[in-house]
C-alpha cells in the first residue's frame, strides 16, 4: 500500500519503527544520504548503513547489502540512484522490512507496486528528515 500521501500512516511508521536501513548513504556531508542519516541517529533511531563502496560513515560500519545486516530492519530508506530501487525493493521484501521509503526525488512505480504487493508500506518521493521534523515534532508534548 502506498502511504506517501497519508500523514497519519507515515506518523505511525515514524513512531513505531526503531531500526532504519539507509541504503545508498553517503560519506559526503553535503549529501542527503549523510545529513538525513545523521539527523535520524540524533533522534534515537538505530540506523544501519548500507553502502557496498564504503566501509564506515559517521563512525559506523557500512554493510554491502540488506541481506548482510544481522538485525531486523523496520524501514528501508533508499538514497541514490533510481536504477537500484528494484533490487533494493526485493532485498527489503526478503529482509522482512515493514516499509520501503524512497527519499525525496526517488520513485519507481513497478518496484513500489512489487513491495506493496508483498505487504510493505511504500513511501515515495518524501524526505524522512523533513517528515519526521514536521509530523513527530508536531505530536511531541511540550
Amino acid at each position: 500500500m502506498d502511504v506517501s500521501d497519508d500523514p497519519e500512516q507515515i506518523l505511525r511508521i515514524l513512531l513505531g519503527c526503531r531500526t532504519i536501513a539507509a541504503v545508498g548513504c553517503s560519506p559526503r556531508r553535503g549529501r542527503d544520504g549523510y545529513g538525513v542519516v545523521r539527523y535520524l541517529i540524533g533522534k534515537g533511531y538505530e540506523v544501519v548503513l548500507v553502502n557496498p563502496g564504503v566501509s564506515r560513515i559517521l563512525g559506523r560500519r557500512c554493510y554491502p547489502n540488506l541481506g548482510s545486516v544481522p538485525r531486523r530492519i523496520h524501514v528501508v530508506g533508499v538514497f541514490g540512484s533510481p536504477a537500484c530501487i528494484p533490487a533494493v525493493a526485493e532485498e527489503a521484501i526478503a529482509a522482512g522490512a515493514e516499509c520501503l521509503w524512497l527519499q525525496e526525488g526517488l520513485a519507481h512505480e513497478a518496484a513500489a507496486r512489487r513491495a506493496a504487493e508483498a505487504g510493505l508500506y511504500v513511501v515515495q518521493d518524501r524526505c524522512l528528515k523533513k517528515l519526521h521534523a514536521r509530523l513527530v515534532a508536531r505530536t511531541a508534548p511540550g
